[in-house]
Parts: structure tokens; C-alpha cells; sequence
């Protein structure tokens, strides 16, 4: 498979349950190209030193964790990113929020299935699946959610960590 074939689909099985969005009151935009190389098992200093500072970090209830979120600029797919990170300092929960109308829930769910994600059922965060992580093999949580307060469609994946955390 190509490489931006590879990277591309890591961006589809990427994953987060949004609560709400703060006002964010630093705009320091993260390209499109630093942000598709946001990955779980990161740790914060490879993302500091290659993607930059967050713009507005939130407490969520969800995850009982802190998202840092980054305002994608030049990207046709997606709108932010968002990441937080475990006791060991990695990054155990990553997603994003897709632009108004470029890809629906079910869109991504198909996509999903069709790259080998077994369905692991639903919760609050939405549809879920179980797939190996492509970089490390890890298994990890796929979850994807059409969110009716943003009017979009949210990814997250999530590591067992961050999965054990929110059941």
C-alpha cells in the first residue's frame, strides 16, 4: 500500500467525544501535515517539538482526563484534533472533528469495516470497534460518533488505558 494510501487511512481509523467546545483564545493553527502526524503511543514531547502547543486544553468528564485541542488551518477533512495523554506520558486518547458535511458517521463506520474494524458495539461515545493499530499492532477502540451538538462528525481511538477509563 502506498505510503499516503497508509497515512491516509490512519487518519480515518484516528479517534474522542467532544462534551463541548471552549472558546478558544489562542488561534495558533496547526498545519494539516503536522497534525496527520499526531499519533496514539506518542509521547508529549514529540508532540510539543512537532506539532506545537495546544490551543485551548479542556478538562472532559468522559475520558477524566485533559484534551488538548489543535485548530487544524488547510485542511479539507477536519476542523481540530484533540489528544490527552496517560500516567506514562503517551498519548492514550487522540480524535478528530471532521469539517461540516465532508464525511457522516456511517460514511466512516463503512470505512471502517471495509479495513478489517470488527464491530465491538455502542456506547455513549458512539459506534465502536476493535482494530490493531497500525504502527505498534496494539489492539485499540475505533469510536465514531455523528455529534447532533457540533453538527459533525467526531473520531477518537483510544488506548486500552483510555478504554478501561471510560467503561
Amino acid at each position: 500500500m502506498p505510503k499516503k494510501d497508509h497515512a491516509n487511512r490512519a487518519i480515518v481509523f484516528s479517534a474522542f467525544f467532544l462534551l463541548c467546545l471552549s472558546a478558544v483564545s489562542a488561534w495558533a493553527s496547526v498545519s494539516q501535515g503536522l497534525a496527520e502526524r499526531l499519533d496514539l503511543f506518542r509521547d508529549r514531547n514529540w508532540v510539543y517539538n512537532n506539532v506545537g502547543k495546544p490551543d485551548s486544553v479542556d478538562w472532559n468528564t468522559t475520558f477524566k482526563a485533559e484534551l488538548e485541542m489543535y485548530r487544524i488551518s488547510g485542511s479539507s477533512y477536519f476542523d481540530w484534533y484533540f489528544v490527552s495523554y496517560g500516567l506514562d506520558g503517551t498519548i492514550d486518547v487522540l480524535g478528530q472533528i471532521y469539517k461540516k458535511g465532508y464525511m457522516s458517521g456511517y460514511e466512516v463506520c463503512d470505512e471502517l469495516e471495509s479495513r478489517g474494524g470488527f464491530p465491538a458495539g455502542t456506547t455513549g461515545l458512539g459506534k465502536i470497534f476493535r482494530i490493531q493499530h497500525t504502527r505498534t499492532g496494539k489492539s485499540i477502540r475505533v469510536a465514531v460518533q455523528d455529534n447532533k451538538k457540533l453538527g459533525q462528525t467526531v473520531v477518537y481511538m483510544l488506548t486500552q488505558d483510555a478504554w478501561e477509563r471510560v467503561n
